[in-house]
């Protein structure tokens, strides 16, 4: 694959998608195929937060449509910044390829986060960063599936939801 004589290392693009094929209705059909089984089993397994009546996919469903395509997040770097951190996670196949990414920040100018642990808001960025390069990879598929395309973690007020959803009635 590469030029060991300069050094370089040239890589060739796949000519085959994440959905093992390069024919343009076939990939629809099996990122449908993926989006049906991925709403199954987020409506099951309640990996979703309602959010002003709409549906918000949450960081297990982004992770089980990655699996699903046989991708997983790597997180590239973590960083402090003034008042909390940013994170950037790149989305790799098992070959290595790395077919996504995002950053995400976490900040204690946010309502929910003004008094938390450091590791709390390093968790969220990395969390928000994962969910970012998920949507831009994946977001049609997650959409196909009937929920909104934008993570719940990036959504103002998630963390209310997530407290209203789970309180006691």
């Amino acid at each position: 694959m590469g030029n060991e004589e300069s050094g370089i290392t040239v890589y060739e693009p796949s000519s085959v998608t994440l959905f093992r094929t390069d024919d343009p209705v076939q990939v629809v059909e099996r990122a449908q195929a993926v989006a049906h089984a991925l709403g199954q089993a987020i409506q099951k397994s309640g990996w979703v937060s309602n959010i002003s009546g709409r549906q918000y996919v949450r960081a297990e469903g982004w992770a089980l449509c990655g699996a699903m395509l046989g991708v997983s997040p790597y997180t590239a770097w973590t960083r402090a910044v003034e008042g909390g951190w940013e994170a950037r996670v790149e989305l790799h196949t098992r070959a290595g390829e790395i077919v996504g990414a995002g950053e995400g920040q976490c900040l204690r100018a946010e309502r929910n986060w003004r008094d938390r642990d450091d590791f709390a808001l390093r968790s969220m960025a990395q969390t928000r960063a994962t969910g970012k390069a998920f949507r831009l990879t994946f977001g049609f598929v997650v959409s196909m599936a009937g929920y909104e395309a934008t993570p719940a973690e990036e959504m103002p007020g998630e963390a209310d939801a997530q407290k209203q959803e789970t309180a006691p009635t």
